[in-house]
């Protein structure tokens, strides 16, 4: 079978020494019943489900993968963490707000910056790039898992402190930047 412009096409051939045409016909009536069946379905809870072999290097239990993504969340894909990353996740989780691990970085632009381009630009760069759409997820499961969403939103905030002198924008930035790290 084959999909061609959004339709099935399932051809059917089989020897005709070995089978009659009528047990040919009924495997493809309930074949195309079955399918029908699914078609009908496709907006229950279960049709939002996950299985196993959708995320195959998770190596999950159909139970451990319905505690981790309940039916109805969308991903585009779970695995495990790297041992680099088990290690980073460890130090970060037992050491909450020391801010290892966190990077930050700060850019001076000289010139006018179209900001509508510049956000619009990094929503498409994080929508083209998995690993800026990936957090971590362990509840639910036996260890820490990668969990690449579909979409992820830009926390975006823009500041305008034109009307600050020099010192007082230090310390606003200074304070931004401390808020922004001890979140993580």
């Amino acid at each position: 079978g084959y999909v061609f412009e959004g339709r099935l096409t399932l051809v059917w051939t089989y020897s005709q020494a070995a089978h009659r045409p009528e047990t040919i016909q009924s495997l493809a009536d309930h074949c195309l019943h079955t399918l029908r069946r699914l078609i009908d379905d496709r907006d229950s809870d279960d049709a939002r489900r996950f299985t196993p072999a959708d995320f195959p290097l998770a190596r999950l239990s159909q139970s451990v993968l319905d505690r981790v993504l309940p039916a109805g969340t969308l991903a585009d894909d779970l695995y495990p963490l790297s041992p680099m990353q088990q290690g980073m996740l460890f130090h970060t989780l037992t050491a909450p707000g020391s801010g290892v691990y966190v990077t930050q970085l700060a850019w001076t632009f000289g010139g006018a910056v179209d900001m509508t381009a510049f956000r619009r630009t990094w929503e498409a760069v994080i929508q083209r790039q998995p690993s800026l759409r990936t957090s971590f997820v362990a509840e639910g499961a036996d260890q820490p898992l990668q969990w690449v969403h579909p979409e992820a939103t830009l926390p975006w905030e823009e500041h305008d402190w034109r009307g600050a002198d020099e010192a007082e924008q230090q310390s606003r930035f200074d304070t931004l930047i401390s808020e922004d790290r001890a979140r993580g």
